[in-house]
């Protein structure tokens, strides 16, 4: 892979695609360590920050505060194009940008991709989109918290997933509206990624809001009005909550880039691509695929260390200074049931449960503190570059590296 070389007689142009969690970090304190010696230019087709840990808020119709980009990047000399990327021409490098009808193209000298995920419907995708709603975007839940919203009391909701997304959901609505039915339907267990003693709390919460938890209970077909589990059993619904699970888009194979198996640009240990030296990734939409390393599960908790990590070594790069391994360790599992309880689940670097967890009212009031710490983050690293940091340790992977795809 050749060497990235940057012109020294202007400033190197960095784009950096998406502004969530990673890519908002990443520029920030690209632009503020840089010193003038890099322009930043974040693209993002929605001009706020979308608080994506509070989108079960959302999908009941809470009131969350939206951070336009403009404001949270004020002073930092971070550029916003307001755009979709469309296209990625690694080997001229440049970027197509295309809003309204109007295409952009820009030229880079780094890139950063941090394009995050979206939502994998896989036995849900061809079902009536009247019905099938979902958490995974501030779109899908704005949409949700309107149908909702018409839904008469005694009508029945049924969420369909057993993870983070459809614990927070189904507890967010049942509190919000005690006057449906509640059903939560995993293929296998609730709460599997938490202590013992953690998921008991969550199962004693649900069954406290009249959440209908089914264990073991796959869903497979959905009509208007009821759906099927792969046992053969029916169940009514007149609105369904589909969790199962989130995917990165398949844009980076698009543009002649290398991905891993599922699809996510394949990077090294240091966060490059492993096809092209000028183009780096963070986020949920890559995947660390260099052998004896592991990526970490898609979280806030991964996105900001690897968008902070991820400007480091681009800026790196550009003055010809050797790059950083990743290093980053976990420290906790947090879940919300509601407004009013909560589970904060302390955990091992590697993400394995460390038996001690802070539930109840408690738990509720330091999860709130973390989700506003991730916003915090933003303004202070505007304001002090560079100061963000995170437990680090280092990412060994048990089970054998990833197979990576090459487009």
């Amino acid at each position: 892979m050749p060497a990235l070389t940057i012109p020294r007689n202007a400033p190197a142009h960095v784009v950096v695609l998406g502004a969530g969690y990673a890519g908002l970090l990443a520029a920030l304190r690209l632009a503020g360590k840089a010193g003038g010696a890099a322009q930043v230019t974040l693209v993002n087709d929605a001009p706020h920050f979308v608080e994506r840990i509070r989108l079960h808020q959302v999908a009941v119709g809470a009131a969350v505060p939206r951070r336009p980009l403009a404001r949270v990047l004020q002073g930092s000399g971070v550029e916003l194009l307001l755009g979709r990327a469309t296209s990625v021409e690694p080997a001229t490098r440049r970027v197509v940008v295309e809003r309204e009808g109007e295409r952009t193209t820009l030229r880079y000298d780094a890139l950063v991709y941090a394009l995050g995920s979206g939502a994998l419907h896989a036995d849900l995708e061809r079902h009536p989109s009247s019905v099938v709603h979902g958490i995974h975007s501030e779109v899908a839940a704005d949409r949700l918290a309107r149908a909702l919203a018409a839904l008469p009391a005694g009508g029945w909701v049924a969420i369909v997933g057993g993870g983070l997304t459809a614990i927070e959901g189904a507890s967010e609505i049942a509190e919000a509206r005690p006057d449906l039915r509640i059903s939560l339907f995993a293929s296998g267990t609730v709460a599997s990624f938490l202590s013992s003693r953690a998921r008991a709390h969550v199962l004693r919460a649900l069954e406290r809001l009249g959440v209908d938890a089914r264990e073991g209970t796959a869903i497979t077909s959905v009509e208007v009005g009821s759906l099927a589990s792969a046992s053969g059993e029916s169940f009514p619904a007149d609105l369904v909550v589909a969790c199962t699970g989130l995917r990165a888009p398949s844009l980076a194979g698009a543009w002649g880039l290398a991905t891993a198996a599922t699809g996510r640009l394949a990077v090294d240990g240091q966060l490059r691509s492993l096809s092209d030296a000028s183009v780096f990734g963070a986020g949920d939409g890559v995947e660390i695929s260099s052998p004896g390393l592991r990526h970490p599960r898609m979280a806030c908790a991964t996105a900001l260390p690897l968008g902070a990590h991820v400007a480091d070594n681009v800026l790196a790069s550009l003055r010809g200074e050797p790059l950083e391994p990743l290093r980053f360790g976990f420290i906790a599992q947090c879940v919300s049931l509601g407004r009013k309880d909560g589970v904060v689940d302390l955990v091992h670097a590697d993400d394995t449960p460390a038996g001690r967890a802070v539930t109840g009212w408690l738990g509720a009031r330091l999860k709130e503190a973390i989700c506003r710490y991730t916003a915090l983050a933003m303004h202070v690293e505007r304001l002090l570059p560079g100061t963000y940091t995170w437990r680090k340790a280092p990412l060994g992977l048990p089970n054998g590296a990833p197979r990576i795809a090459r487009a």
